[in-house]
C-alpha cells in the first residue's frame, strides 16, 4: 500500500491550480527526502505551458547530509509516531470544520476583495500542506521503513502474504466504506429487492421515492461519506457525494448488479485480521510475536491515517469549490471567461490576489495556457496508457 502512495497520473487532465494541490504530497516526499540530504523530484511534472510532464528519475547528494542519522532513526521510532500520527489529520479537520461552518453569505463576503481571496486560497493550501506533511512524516515513511520487518513475517507463515496482508480487517476510511457499502446493497436487496430497478437504470432519487424506507440507509452513508468525490487530482472539476448524490448510484449501481454469493466467497477467501495474527503467532512464537505486535499494529494506524488524509483532501477541494465563483467574480473581471484563473498556479494566482489585480503578465500566460490545453489533454491521455487524440486550437 504505502508504495503506492506516490502521486501516479490524475484521473483528468487537471489545470494548473488543481496541480498546485494534488502534488502537495510529493512536495511533501521531497521535504522529506531533503532531511536526509537527497534531491529528488516525485510525481508527474507540470511545465510553464500547464502540460503534465513524466517524473523525473534524477536524484542528487543535498546539504543535510550530517542529519541523516536523526531522521532515520525518528522514522522508526514507532511508538512516537504512533502518538503523533494522527496530528495532521486533527489540525486539518479543525480547518474544515471551520470553513464548513462558514455561511454563503460569509465566503462571498471574503471574496469580495482580492486580499479575502489571498486569505481563502493560503488557508485552504496552508491546510492540505501541513496535512500532506505529517502525513508522509509520521506514517507512509515510518511504515515503509518496518514493512520488510512485517513482509518476512507474513510470509513466514505463509508464503503468499505479504506485509500488507497485515491490513485486513481495517478500520480506514475506505474499508469502512466499502464494508458500508456491500451491507447497504444486501440489506436493501433483501428488504425491497433493488437489483431490477436498479438495472432498468433508476436513479437514487428514484429508489428513494419509491421505497421510503431505504432513504435512512442511503442519507446516513451520504452524511458520513460526503467528500468523497471524483475525478481525483482534478479539485476544481470534481463533484463530491455532497454535492451530488446521484454519484453514489456509480458505485452501488456494478454492486447491485454482481452476485452477493460471489461476493461472499470472494470475501471469505481472504483471511481474516484474526486469522492472520494467529497463524503468524504459531510460526514465531509467542515470545516473536509479541514482539512484533506494536509494529503490526503501527502499519495499520498509518493506513488509516493515509485514507484519511485522502478523504480530507477531497473536502478541502470541495471547499476550494464553493469559494470558486466568488474568486472568479473579484479576479476574473477582466477576463472573458472567469473561470479562466485555474490556468494560473496556485503561487501565481495568490500573488494576484495580493497585488489587487490581474497583471498584464498573468493574463498573458492565462492565454498561453489556455491555447496549450489541447496539448494538455492529449499529453495526460499518453501517460494514462490512453490512445491519444487529434486535437485543433480548439479552446477547452
Amino acid at each position: 500500500m504505502f508504495e503506492k502512495s506516490r502521486r501516479q497520473v490524475p484521473e483528468a487532465a487537471c489545470y494548473p491550480l488543481d496541480y498546485s494541490f494534488w502534488s502537495l504530497r510529493d512536495r511533501a516526499f521531497e521535504k522529506e527526502d531533503a532531511r536526509v540530504g537527497i534531491e529528488r523530484r516525485y510525481g508527474p511534472g507540470m511545465d510553464d505551458d500547464g502540460v503534465l510532464i513524466p517524473a523525473q528519475r534524477k536524484m542528487g547528494i543535498g546539504k543535510e547530509v550530517s542529519g541523516a542519522g536523526r531522521v532515520i532513526a525518528e522514522r522508526k521510532d514507532i511508538y512516537q509516531n504512533r502518538r503523533m500520527a494522527n496530528i495532521g489529520v486533527k489540525k486539518a479537520e479543525e480547518v474544515l470544520s471551520g470553513l464548513e461552518r462558514s455561511s454563503r453569505a460569509d465566503l462571498d463576503g471574503l471574496c469580495g476583495s482580492a486580499q479575502g481571496c489571498a486569505e481563502l486560497l493560503e488557508e485552504i493550501h496552508a491546510a492540505v500542506s501541513s496535512m500532506e506533511e505529517e502525513c508522509v512524516r509520521r506514517a507512509i515513511l515510518p511504515a515503509r521503513a518496518l514493512a520488510g520487518r512485517l513482509e518476512r513475517a507474513a510470509r513466514g507463515a505463509d508464503r503468499r502474504w505479504s506485509a500488507d496482508t497485515f491490513l485486513a480487517d481495517l478500520s480506514g476510511r475506505e474499508d469502512r466504506l466499502q464494508r458500508q457499502l456491500r451491507e447497504l446493497t444486501d440489506r436493501t436487496d433483501i428488504l425491497f429487492g433493488f437489483t431490477d430497478d436498479v438495472k432498468s437504470g433508476m436513479s437514487l432519487t428514484g429508489l428513494m421515492e419509491k421505497y421510503p424506507q431505504s432513504e435512512e440507509g442511503f442519507t446516513r452513508l451520504l452524511r458520513a461519506n460526503g467528500y468523497m468525490a471524483k475525478p481525483a487530482g482534478c479539485l476544481l472539476k470534481a463533484c463530491s457525494w455532497s454535492e451530488d448524490p446521484e454519484l453514489l448510484m456509480e458505485i452501488l449501481r456494478p454492486m447491485y448488479r454482481a452476485k452477493r454469493e460471489r461476493r461472499q466467497d470472494e470475501e471469505a477467501a481472504a483471511p481474516s485480521y484474526e486469522e492472520v495474527c494467529a497463524k503468524v503467532r504459531k510460526d514465531l512464537g509467542e515470545r516473536r510475536y509479541g514482539e512484533l505486535v506494536p509494529y503490526m499494529e503501527f502499519y495499520r494506524l498509518a493506513a488509516e491515517v493515509v485514507q484519511e488524509t485522502d478523504y480530507l483532501e477531497q473536502g478541502f477541494g470541495m471547499q476550494l469549490r464553493r469559494v470558486w465563483p466568488g474568486i472568479m467574480k473579484t479576479m476574473g473581471a477582466g477576463l472573458s471567461d472567469p473561470d479562466d484563473l485555474k490556468y494560473l498556479f496556485y503561487e501565481e494566482l495568490t500573488k494576484e490576489c495580493r497585488e489587487g489585480a490581474l497583471s498584464q503578465e498573468a493574463e498573458e500566460k492565462i492565454r498561453g495556457r489556455s491555447q496549450c490545453r489541447p496539448k494538455a489533454e492529449n499529453k495526460w491521455q499518453e501517460m494514462n496508457g490512453e490512445p491519444a487524440r487529434k486535437f485543433g486550437r480548439q479552446r477547452v
